[in-house]
Protein backbone atom coordinates (compact mmCIF):
# COMPACT_ATOMS: atom_id res chain seq x y z
CA UNK A 1 0.00 0.00 0.00
CA UNK A 2 1.41 3.36 -1.10
CA UNK A 3 0.17 6.89 -0.43
CA UNK A 4 0.39 9.36 -3.30
CA UNK A 5 -1.04 12.82 -4.03
CA UNK A 6 -4.15 12.85 -6.22
CA UNK A 7 -4.61 14.53 -9.60
CA UNK A 8 -7.14 17.34 -9.97
CA UNK A 9 -9.71 15.26 -11.89
CA UNK A 10 -9.46 12.49 -9.26
CA UNK A 11 -10.14 15.04 -6.52
CA UNK A 12 -13.26 16.21 -8.39
CA UNK A 13 -14.45 12.61 -8.79
CA UNK A 14 -13.99 11.84 -5.08
CA UNK A 15 -15.76 15.10 -4.17
CA UNK A 16 -18.68 14.14 -6.43
CA UNK A 17 -18.97 10.63 -4.90
CA UNK A 18 -18.66 12.01 -1.36
CA UNK A 19 -21.41 14.61 -1.81
CA UNK A 20 -23.66 11.98 -3.39
CA UNK A 21 -23.26 9.78 -0.28
CA UNK A 22 -23.81 12.74 2.05
CA UNK A 23 -26.88 13.88 0.12
CA UNK A 24 -28.36 10.38 0.52
CA UNK A 25 -27.92 10.55 4.29
CA UNK A 26 -29.38 14.05 4.42
CA UNK A 27 -32.44 12.85 2.51
CA UNK A 28 -33.10 10.45 5.40
CA UNK A 29 -32.33 13.09 8.04
CA UNK A 30 -34.58 15.90 6.77
CA UNK A 31 -37.99 14.10 7.02
CA UNK A 32 -37.10 12.80 10.48
CA UNK A 33 -36.25 16.34 11.61
CA UNK A 34 -39.48 17.74 10.18
CA UNK A 35 -41.54 15.02 11.88
CA UNK A 36 -39.82 15.71 15.20
CA UNK A 37 -40.68 19.42 15.06
CA UNK A 38 -44.27 18.81 13.95
CA UNK A 39 -45.04 16.04 16.45
CA UNK A 40 -43.08 17.46 19.40
CA UNK A 41 -46.23 18.38 21.38
CA UNK A 42 -47.73 14.90 20.99
CA UNK A 43 -47.12 11.83 23.09
CA UNK A 44 -43.44 11.62 23.90
CA UNK A 45 -43.30 7.81 23.89
CA UNK A 46 -44.04 7.72 20.14
CA UNK A 47 -41.18 10.12 19.45
CA UNK A 48 -38.46 7.91 20.96
CA UNK A 49 -37.80 5.94 17.71
CA UNK A 50 -37.70 9.23 15.79
CA UNK A 51 -35.21 10.66 18.28
CA UNK A 52 -32.98 7.59 17.90
CA UNK A 53 -33.16 7.82 14.10
CA UNK A 54 -32.37 11.55 14.23
CA UNK A 55 -29.32 11.00 16.46
CA UNK A 56 -28.10 8.07 14.30
CA UNK A 57 -28.30 9.93 10.98
CA UNK A 58 -26.93 13.14 12.48
CA UNK A 59 -23.86 11.35 13.81
CA UNK A 60 -23.44 9.52 10.49
CA UNK A 61 -23.46 12.80 8.53
CA UNK A 62 -21.11 14.52 10.99
CA UNK A 63 -18.62 11.64 10.81
CA UNK A 64 -18.66 11.77 7.00
CA UNK A 65 -18.08 15.54 6.99
CA UNK A 66 -15.24 15.15 9.50
CA UNK A 67 -13.59 12.45 7.37
CA UNK A 68 -13.79 14.64 4.27
CA UNK A 69 -12.29 17.58 6.19
CA UNK A 70 -9.41 15.32 7.32
CA UNK A 71 -8.94 14.15 3.70
CA UNK A 72 -8.81 17.77 2.55
CA UNK A 73 -6.52 18.89 5.38
CA UNK A 74 -3.95 16.16 4.65
CA UNK A 75 -3.48 17.15 1.02
CA UNK A 76 -5.86 14.91 -0.94
CA UNK A 77 -3.88 11.67 -0.64
CA UNK A 78 -4.78 8.40 -2.32
CA UNK A 79 -3.69 4.92 -1.40
CA UNK A 80 -2.80 2.29 -3.98
CA UNK A 81 -3.57 -1.26 -2.87
CA UNK A 82 -2.42 -4.24 -4.88
CA UNK A 83 -4.92 -7.12 -4.80
CA UNK A 84 -5.09 -10.47 -6.54
CA UNK A 85 -8.17 -11.46 -8.55
CA UNK A 86 -9.77 -14.67 -7.30
CA UNK A 87 -12.97 -14.85 -9.36
CA UNK A 88 -15.22 -12.84 -11.67
CA UNK A 89 -18.97 -12.50 -11.02
CA UNK A 90 -21.66 -11.18 -13.34
CA UNK A 91 -25.06 -10.43 -11.80
CA UNK A 92 -28.08 -9.83 -14.01
CA UNK A 93 -31.47 -8.51 -12.97
CA UNK A 94 -34.79 -7.61 -14.56
CA UNK A 95 -35.03 -4.29 -12.71
CA UNK A 96 -31.38 -3.17 -12.50
CA UNK A 97 -28.53 -3.04 -14.95
CA UNK A 98 -25.99 -5.86 -15.09
CA UNK A 99 -23.45 -5.68 -12.27
CA UNK A 100 -19.87 -6.68 -13.00
CA UNK A 101 -18.06 -7.75 -9.84
CA UNK A 102 -14.60 -9.06 -9.16
CA UNK A 103 -13.80 -11.15 -6.11
CA UNK A 104 -10.35 -10.16 -4.89
CA UNK A 105 -8.13 -10.96 -1.93
CA UNK A 106 -9.60 -7.75 -0.37
CA UNK A 107 -13.26 -8.59 -0.97
CA UNK A 108 -15.81 -8.09 -3.74
CA UNK A 109 -15.65 -4.87 -5.76
CA UNK A 110 -17.90 -3.50 -8.53
CA UNK A 111 -16.09 -2.65 -11.76
CA UNK A 112 -16.95 -1.43 -15.23
CA UNK A 113 -17.59 -3.88 -18.05
CA UNK A 114 -14.33 -2.80 -19.70
CA UNK A 115 -12.20 -3.81 -16.68
CA UNK A 116 -14.29 -6.95 -16.18
CA UNK A 117 -13.57 -8.13 -19.73
CA UNK A 118 -9.85 -7.32 -19.57
CA UNK A 119 -9.02 -8.93 -16.24
CA UNK A 120 -8.35 -12.65 -15.75
CA UNK A 121 -8.24 -14.81 -12.65
CA UNK A 122 -4.95 -14.68 -10.69
CA UNK A 123 -4.10 -11.28 -12.17
CA UNK A 124 -3.13 -8.29 -10.01
CA UNK A 125 -5.25 -5.12 -9.76
CA UNK A 126 -4.47 -1.71 -8.32
CA UNK A 127 -7.26 -0.19 -6.23
CA UNK A 128 -7.15 3.62 -6.03
CA UNK A 129 -8.79 4.73 -2.78
CA UNK A 130 -9.11 8.18 -1.30
CA UNK A 131 -7.60 8.13 2.18
CA UNK A 132 -9.70 8.92 5.25
CA UNK A 133 -13.03 9.00 3.31
CA UNK A 134 -12.59 5.36 2.18
CA UNK A 135 -13.93 5.91 -1.35
CA UNK A 136 -12.79 3.51 -4.07
CA UNK A 137 -12.76 5.65 -7.20
CA UNK A 138 -10.62 3.73 -9.70
CA UNK A 139 -9.53 0.19 -10.50
CA UNK A 140 -6.64 -0.47 -12.85
CA UNK A 141 -4.80 -3.56 -14.01
CA UNK A 142 -1.26 -3.91 -12.67
CA UNK A 143 0.60 -4.32 -15.96
CA UNK A 144 4.05 -4.70 -14.37
CA UNK A 145 3.39 -7.66 -12.06
CA UNK A 146 0.57 -9.56 -13.74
Amino acid sequence: EKSLPMRENDIELVKKIFFKKTRKNLIYLIPITVLLFILWKGLFIFLIPLIFAFVYYSIKVLIQINQYAKFKRNGYLKSLNKVKVIDKLKTTSNTKSTAFQIKTSNGIINVSEHIYNKVQAHQNLLLHKATFVNILYDVSIDELNS
